[in-house]
């Protein structure tokens, strides 16, 4: 409800504008009225109202003078003029003040209720640009999205005021999705270094989505689409889920467009997050029963079944009580949370793999010797990582650190360079797949984090004395 201030020299006409406003209850309430400008201004001080109905004409200030003052006072009010004098530089001076509407006396209803309807459209995108904005602020994974101008958003919300139906599109390549976008409203667009995030007004759904599918069936875009929502208080929320969404893309390879729904998880996933919990209040984690959990979720993410939703819902105890059994073993292990793993597009079926070998395995190149904690909590996280094309500059923004040290911290604990090292946990991990699995010399490759065949084969070499290939014919003649 938006509060009202009536001013006019005249009693009756006050009386009887007072009685007119009050028949639209529901949307304005009068929360004072004056009979000149002086008294005016201290109550639009006082109560602060969202719109002023002024006479132009008053004893010792004029109506156009009261709005200068509030001006000046930065004070944020809607004025509607009325005035008993039909000459045109009166409306040119309010409308130049940034009046919202002229009327001329006597009042007619129709004339009252347009201006208040007016001013009503107004100040509901000015109530909803402001609640955007705070959501937006509140949203603490949108830290890298540059916002577009505070205008822009307001002259697009229109949440509320079309149809009142709202989606959030998070899509890769966005070329091709625009053209689905025709006869919507775009409220709001945001984006970041490898995705773009639209919200959309619609009026149906199913049209929306049908031309978002055909938009991408000859293109090269991935496209996530939240949830339908119909409050603006929802767009974090319908952030969310469409980032979630534009993951399970990524998790399934053949889904190019996918829409977010949160049903409830399979018995096999329930079972999972059961010992979890159960795992979770014991004292002394099993190295067999982590180890078995980490296995189950590999197949069951490698069957194809399994949704980002699923992941949702059990990665956070899954983290939790990873990072307890490290904690139990004295080793500080690197595990993004979901909102990074969505965000940044890391692999789930990497992360698990590289957290079971990792559990399974002594960690190389570094014996027993003692490391600075810091480095430690560096290289755990390189472990995790090793498949990307991580780099130190990289190492050095993620934990805040200058690059130069880092360097230099690597070269003083371990006695090798950071690319040394990298290396031999690239090699450790392709030594594990050539004995463990029937997969190509390419496909390791890729698989360790070497982008090229020929350079993997030089390092491969340089460290074991042997290519790849025959590393393997070793072993297995070996064995």
């Amino acid at each position: 409800m938006y509060k009202v201030v009536i001013v006019d020299d005249e009693p009756w006409i006050l009386k009887g504008l007072k009685k007119k406003v009050s028949e639209f209850a529901c949307h304005f309430q009068v929360v004072g009225t004056a009979e000149n400008a002086v008294d005016a201004f201290q109550k639009i001080k006082v109560y602060r109202p969202d719109i002023a109905i002024v006479d132009i004409v008053m004893p010792e200030i004029s109506g156009l003078e009261l709005i200068k003052r509030t001006i000046n006072d930065n004070l944020s009010v809607l004025f509607i003029i009325i005035t008993g004098f039909e000459d045109f530089k009166f409306a040119k001076q309010a409308i130049s003040l940034g009046a919202l509407e002229y009327i001329l006396k006597p009042v007619k209803m129709c004339d009252l209720k347009n201006a208040l309807y007016k001013a009503k459209i107004l100040l509901d995108k000015q109530r909803d640009y402001h609640l955007l904005k705070k959501n937006i602020e509140n949203i603490k994974f949108m830290d890298s999205i540059d916002i577009k101008d505070a205008y822009d958003i307001q002259s697009y919300l229109h949440f509320n005021n079309v149809y009142g139906n709202y989606a959030a599109v998070s899509a890769i390549n966005r070329g091709d999705l625009e053209y689905s976008f025709n006869n919507c409203e775009v409220s709001a667009l945001f984006c970041e270094p490898d995705r773009y995030t639209y919200f959309i007004s619609f009026e149906n759904f199913d049209d929306l989505l049908g031309r978002i599918r055909n938009s991408l069936n000859n293109g090269t875009s991935y496209a996530g689409i939240s949830r339908v929502h119909k409050h603006i208080e929802e767009i974090k929320k319908a952030f969310r889920e469409s980032q979630v969404a534009l993951y399970n893309c990524l998790l399934n390879q053949n889904t190019r467009i996918y829409c977010y729904n949160q049903t409830e998880s399979n018995e096999r996933l329930q079972e999972i997050k059961h010992v979890l919990t159960v795992l979770s209040k014991e004292s002394k984690l099993s190295r067999a029963a982590i180890s078995s959990i980490l296995d189950d979720l590999i197949t069951f993410i490698d069957e194809g079944t399994v949704r980002a939703e699923d992941i949702e819902v059990i990665y956070d105890p899954l983290i939790t009580v990873l990072r307890e059994y490290f904690i139990d073993l004295n080793k500080e292990f690197y595990l993004p949370d979901f909102s990074s793993l969505i965000k940044k597009f890391y692999c789930i079926k990497d992360i698990l793999r590289n957290t079971r070998e990792t559990i399974t395995r002594s960690h190389i190149a570094l014996d027993d010797q003692f490391l600075n904690p810091l480095l430690q909590e560096v290289i755990n996280y390189l472990e995790v990582n090793i498949t990307r094309d991580i780099t130190l500059k990289e190492l050095a923004h993620t934990f805040h650190i200058n690059e130069s040290y880092l360097s230099q911290l690597f070269r003083k604990e371990t006695g090798k360079t950071f690319t040394q090292l990298r290396n031999d946990l690239r090699i450790d991990l392709a030594r594990q797949k050539l004995v463990s699995t029937n997969l190509s010399i390419s496909e390791i490759c890729d698989m360790c984090g070497f982008n090229d065949y020929f350079h993997f084969n030089k390092v491969f070499k340089k460290a074991t004395g042997v290519t790849p290939s025959s590393y393997r014919k070793l072993v297995k003649y070996e064995n």
